[in-house]
């Protein structure tokens, strides 16, 4: 539910992305989408490391507080929300390169990985925690296989200036607070019911 709830900012992203990437493609401007997707990466990789540090220092608070007796699960989490912001920024942009075909194979590889990743922890006897990292790790293995179509657009030395980041913002947190607030409906009730309820009565 937390994962649900905090994913949809990286929703909103991917569906940015896929807004701008055509509209530079159109102009036959790759330097654009270049800086573009490397500027996104850099923002995210630093935002995403500091939420996974957030949640490295408190996730004995984090616990307590939402009564989950499995911290090292909640410093996956974090992870997750890391690795996951920046595969969505690839995945926008390989969406809006139109590379269809290749976003079918990886979302069926992600779902695979997931299952398998998840099932051999699990057998290993890592339990909840295995559960949860195998998702992490299937997230992080299709954020590798992203880079594939991407090869040509990745710089990392290439600045921040002389794109429209204004528009790009006024356009993705609109979409961003109203995804996160349709996420909330659907998953708060979990997060409320596993902090306050007795978990034999809760189910959770």
């Amino acid at each position: 539910a937390l994962m649900g709830i905090t994913g949809v900012f990286s929703a909103a992203l991917a569906v940015s992305v896929t807004k701008f990437v055509p509209y530079y493609k159109g102009k036959d401007q790759q330097s654009e989408i270049l800086s573009l997707v490397s500027g996104l990466m850099k923002i995210f990789f630093l935002i995403g490391l500091l939420v996974l540090l957030f949640f490295i220092v408190f996730k004995h608070q984090l616990s307590v507080f939402f009564n989950i007796p499995y911290e090292l699960a909640l410093v996956f989490v974090g992870a997750m929300i890391f690795v996951s912001s920046l595969q969505t920024i690839n995945l926008g942009a390989i969406s809006g390169l139109q590379k269809f075909s290749f976003i079918a194979f990886v979302s069926f590889a992600q779902n695979f990985l997931k299952f398998a990743f998840g099932l051999a922890l699990i057998y290993l006897g890592f339990k909840v925690n295995g559960a949860v990292l195998g998702m992490v790790l299937s997230v992080f293995v299709v954020y590798l296989m992203t880079f594939i179509p991407l090869k040509n657009f990745y710089s990392f030395s290439t600045g921040l200036r002389g794109l429209p980041w204004k528009k790009f913002a006024v356009y993705s947190m609109p979409a961003a607070f109203s995804m996160w607030g349709i996420a909330s409906l659907q998953s708060a009730d979990v997060v409320l019911v596993k902090k306050f309820f007795d978990p034999n009565f809760a189910g959770v």
